[in-house]
């Protein structure tokens, strides 16, 4: 379906008022465009729902595990003719799975992984 609403604070939806950590469930009611029988839902399933914020084409990119981190310095590790150097980079877009690198890498580029 389509999300057509979404709660406070990214839409209108919801209860602006809950701002304590303890009234929160972890939960997020969104209205969708589409009928329970449509989606094959009943009425209380739980579905997980990927919301795309922001969305990139044609750029570079690491899994996290690839950037280190040391005396606020964020870094890939280059292999070069059998060395290692560390190379500082500018992300973008970061996602559990992937990291945009906006400077600092070129495509082709050997990094090692932690």
């Amino acid at each position: 379906g389509i999300i057509r609403q979404l709660p406070y604070p990214y839409g209108s939806g919801g209860n602006p008022s809950v701002t304590d950590v303890e009234d929160r469930d972890d939960t997020t009611r969104i209205t969708l465009d589409t009928s329970l029988a449509d989606a094959e839902l009943e009425l209380g399933d739980l579905v997980r729902v990927d919301v795309v914020r922001e969305r990139k084409d044609d750029v570079l990119w690491l899994p996290p595990q690839a950037l280190r981190n040391f005396d606020g310095r964020r870094f890939a590790v280059l292999e070069d003719d059998g060395a290692q150097r560390r190379v500082d980079v500018i992300v973008g877009v970061e996602t559990p799975e992937r990291v945009e690198i906006e400077e600092g890498l070129v495509e082709g580029q050997i990094v090692v992984g932690q």
